[in-house]
């Protein structure tokens, strides 16, 4: 996107740049037009002396322009009358002031694209150097035969100018370029260092962001290796617990064993002493199972089993896992 805005501005400069160059063109030339084209020309002949003795001087007058040429005043240094100016074309001239020595004619007008020539005759040489051209404001140009202007000249100083004024159109359009391309390549930077400055500012935010969250993940990770220690020692205390709950319970069996064991002697004994004293008193033996049957009922002892042997090797047994139990 950047490289396409780049390629937009760089085709706008240079649209503005050949717009500028050839309005500029354009006005220079207009202006170097305006200024050095004649509207019109006066051309003044030498005086040529003619076969009758008179002398003969011709006047050009040239109107090249849209517009009619008046009041063009003619300075004669010599006494010449009106009937000694002979027109090509019928145009009004009067002579507004004159003396022995000078002579001031008015032509009136000069139609536009038009052209006439007057012709003096006079009796003696007249000195056309010294013949003055009064413009009135007519943008007309003098030129006499007598003074053959060196062109190249002309044309080196017309160039000249053009040179001088192409330059300091060109110097101030480029430095009005410089200025412009200068402002715009510091817009750009203070743009590029705000864009620079939103970056290490979000840099910023974002390490702070991955610290904080490392801090809660370390804390996260403390907590719960704590919980995972207290959950160990729970553990290990639970299993001692059991381990103590299970000892116990073979205390308890081991005494429970015991005293069965020492119940049963004890009942054995008493049943062989009752068989004893039936046997010597002569009686059936079968009466003593009625006696032990009888007991049963009234204790309901029915589970009792002579069969069922509670040895010593049981609780040895026992007594043993208790005792590995412990270590």
């Amino acid at each position: 996107m950047n490289r396409y805005n780049e390629e937009s501005s760089s085709l706008k400069i240079a649209i503005v740049s050949a717009v500028a160059t050839a309005v500029a063109t354009l006005f220079l030339n207009g202006f170097m037009s305006f200024f050095s084209v004649e509207k019109g020309l006066v051309r003044i002949g030498n005086s040529v002396k003619s076969e009758s003795g008179k002398y003969m001087t011709t006047i050009d007058v040239f109107n090249f322009s849209e517009t009619m040429f008046t009041k063009i005043k003619l300075s004669i240094p010599q006494k010449i009358e009106k009937k000694d100016l002979k027109l090509s074309s019928p145009v009004d001239i009067e002579k507004v002031l004159g003396d022995d020595k000078t002579s001031i004619f008015s032509i009136e007008s000069v139609a536009e694209n038009s052209n006439v020539t007057i012709l003096i005759e006079s009796d003696s040489y007249i000195d056309t150097n010294s013949i003055k051209i009064e413009k009135n404001n007519n943008k007309i140009k003098t030129d006499y035969s007598s003074k053959q202007k060196n062109r190249t000249k002309e044309i080196l100083i017309q160039v000249g100018i053009i040179a001088i004024i192409y330059g300091v159109l060109i110097g101030w359009y480029s430095y009005y370029q410089d200025i412009r391309i200068k402002k715009s390549l510091n817009e750009k930077k203070i743009l590029v260092e705000e864009k620079m400055k939103e970056i290490d500012d979000l840099v910023a935010t974002s390490n702070n962001k991955f610290k904080d969250e490392m801090q809660k993940s370390e804390c996260a990770i403390s907590k719960a290796e704590k919980q995972t220690l207290k959950v160990e020692k729970n553990h290990e205390s639970l299993i001692n617990k059991i381990k103590s709950i299970e000892a116990d319970s073979i205390k308890h069996k081991i005494l429970l064993l015991s005293r069965i064991n020492d119940y049963k002697k004890e009942l054995n004994f008493w049943k062989d002493t009752i068989r004893k004293v039936l046997y010597i008193s002569n009686q059936d033996s079968s009466k003593a199972d009625e006696i032990f049957n009888s007991v049963r009922g009234t204790l309901k002892t029915y589970k009792l089993n002579e069969k069922e042997n509670y040895d010593l090797e049981t609780i040895t047994v026992l007594a043993d896992i208790l005792k590995n139990e412990e270590k």
